[in-house]
């Protein structure tokens, strides 16, 4: 149970869980599964405690180790640590500490989850709340507000998607990316960014891009075994081309749930590429969810979701449980994709109720916490040249729904998205969003063409026929622009 996870506290704690480790760390007792990394790396008065793994896709060579001995020895401040990290992939957590500063921070989306409480007396963090509870034989705690969100039918439609940095149990928080924890003085701030370098053109973002994905491959091909999912999309034929050196080494998969032809784009499209490009690949049948399975599921999680694609973690637990393989997910690279769209105009609370798809709710909690986020957002959006819109995917829609999925993998397998780097997304960013916005995506199929031309010899996420490709594409241009489609919702209100 609880495999992956991790709780740390001020006040040692007496379990009788099985396969827990413990570690301490100025003040904090450190309880991890087996199979969670912990590293400690010292240099004169800098310390840094790593929970998980993380990679340097410019060093892939170096391992968790080395990379936590490298941060120490070059980053004697806050400044210098925060501007190191976020050139870093993997999914971790840090604990950074030197004569001044005592921080906590996440990986680029926080995929490594980090719940925290912030008393006077006792500091809470980890990575699941159901961890957290049963530890301390406690039962949750749930705000009225909290359960008519849960309850109301849009929470299942958007796949129980959380907003706000609360966590179902009220005693607990969450840690959304862009933000650290200063442990000295119990609160939460945001991190500055940096970045990488300064490009002059888009084929200088495009190599720098493709460094880095390629980078993350090459590290994680030295340390574990490779699954990666292969489908119609996009972004699974980014990852493919990233992947490039090292096909023969990885597990190639798409799951499938129709018994009978027509077969969809997202098996034919796959089993053509892997035969075109000689791939090791599978298309996997998953079993109805044992009861077996659904209990000890349940038991990792407060309110667990059960969805079409729950028996997918049934398939990893069932076949590659191993803790050295890892399956490699497209999570994450959304993000640069304008998915909700891009404007030059001011973002409302109403846009961002619209796009959260809670704006026909009666529920207020949702409305107060995007309206919480967005009076600090819309500041570090100025400042760093985010548009708000991608900044709430980031930290919204990938700190919560995003890292819920991760989360609910971990009882089976270990994942890893290569586009969860800071850096990467910075980048990206600077990229013209008409270029990399639905329905084209130009720049990223420029991104395919430098790392492997041959993948695109198989449409992307193509139509079954001339009038639904017409629909999909009048669709997606609608999408690229945000006020054009909150407007097309207000006059159809209206009307």
């Amino acid at each position: 149970m609880f495999r992956n996870q991790y709780l740390v506290v001020t006040e040692p704690i007496e379990s009788n869980f099985q396969e827990i480790s413990s570690t301490y760390f100025h003040g904090l007792h450190v309880y991890a599964h087996s199979y969670t990394n912990t590293s400690v790396a010292k240099h004169l008065e800098t310390e840094i405690l790593l929970i998980g793994y993380i990679i340097d896709p410019q060093n892939p060579q170096d391992s968790n180790e080395e990379i936590i001995n490298h941060i120490v020895q070059q980053c004697p401040t806050e400044k210098l640590f925060f501007q190191k990290i976020q050139t870093l992939s993997g999914r971790y957590v840090l604990i950074y500490k030197n004569k001044l500063s005592f921080i906590v921070t996440g990986d680029a989306c926080n995929l490594r989850q980090i719940y925290y409480n912030l008393s006077n007396n006792h500091t809470v963090l980890t990575s699941s709340v159901q961890m957290f509870l049963t530890y301390y034989d406690y039962a949750a705690e749930i705000s009225q507000l909290k359960k008519d969100f849960i309850n109301d039918p849009i929470y299942k439609q958007k796949e129980s998607a959380w907003y706000g940095n609360k966590s179902i149990d009220d005693r607990l928080y969450k840690l959304l990316p862009n933000h650290s924890i200063d442990l000295n003085n119990k609160e939460v701030k945001r991190i500055p960014l940096y970045s990488p370098t300064q490009f002059s053109s888009e084929d200088d973002i495009i190599d720098f891009v493709s460094i880095m994905l390629k980078g993350t491959f090459a590290s994680l091909i030295k340390r574990h075994k490779l699954i990666q999912a292969l489908t119609s999309g996009l972004d699974s034929r980014i990852l493919l081309a990233a992947a490039k050196e090292f096909t023969d080494e990885i597990q190639f998969y798409v799951f499938h749930h129709n018994d009978h032809p027509p077969y969809p784009p997202n098996v034919w499209v796959s089993q053509s590429l892997a035969q075109k490009l000689k791939l090791n690949h599978a298309v996997i049948k998953p079993d109805k969810i044992r009861p077996e399975f659904l209990k000890a599921y349940k038991k990792e999680h407060v309110i667990p979701r059960i969805l079409t694609k729950t028996d997918h973690i049934q398939y990893f637990k069932d076949h590659y449980s191993d803790p050295n393989i890892i399956n490699i997910s497209g999570n994450a690279s959304a993000m640069s994709k304008c998915h909700y769209g891009y404007t030059n105009k001011e973002i409302s609370l109403d846009m961002l109720l619209f796009f959260s798809g809670h704006h026909l709710s009666k529920n207020t909690f949702v409305r107060q916490e995007l309206a919480e986020w967005l009076k600090d957002a819309s500041q570090y959006s100025k400042e760093y040249g985010i548009p708000v819109l991608d900044l709430f995917y980031w930290e919204q829609r990938m700190g919560n729904w995003g890292a819920l999925q991760s989360f609910e993998k971990d009882m089976a397998i270990e994942e890893v998205c290569p586009f969860n780097n800071t850096s990467i997304h910075t980048s990206l960013l600077q990229v013209k969003p008409s270029r990399r916005a639905s329905p084209d995506y130009k720049f990223f199929r420029r991104l395919l063409q430098n790392l492997w031309p041959e993948t695109l010899i198989e449409p992307i996420n193509p139509y079954n026929n001339k009038l639904q490709g017409v629909i999909k594409t009048l669709r997606g241009r609608i999408k690229r622009n945000a006020h054009l489609k909150y407007a097309m919702y207000q006059l159809s209100n209206f009307l």
